[in-house]
């Protein structure tokens, strides 16, 4: 099977896209917003819960990946986690460099 090569949109595109979404709901728009700036893949992206951000280190963790198969759902270890050479455990993303969040316009 051949794999197809990446085609992400342009900075100016992405933006333009992140505030729209962002300004109609602000859940999908934090959750583009992250997956936009760690390059998370999707089913990392879902399985994220509150204790995989660490607040005081400005860290948050990718270690579990979210899936279904076969109708039953399942939350198991990423790949990026179970590498050897991974020693923090798992893929991690520094919260201070992804923050500040994009400028989205006021709601007035």
């Amino acid at each position: 099977m051949r794999r197809r090569k990446p085609n992400p949109p342009s900075p100016q595109l992405a933006a333009r896209l992140l505030n729209h979404v962002w300004d109609r709901d602000d859940e999908f728009g934090l959750y583009l917003w992250e997956a936009m700036v760690t390059g998370a893949r999707r089913g990392e992206l879902l399985a994220q819960r509150e204790n995989r951000f660490d607040f005081e280190v400005q860290a948050v963790a990718f270690t579990k990946n979210y899936l279904v198969r076969a109708g039953q759902r399942i939350e198991k270890d990423t790949r990026r986690y179970n590498r050897p050479s991974d020693s923090a455990g798992g893929s991690c993303a520094s919260i201070s460099r992804i923050l500040p969040a994009p400028v989205v316009p006021s709601r007035s």
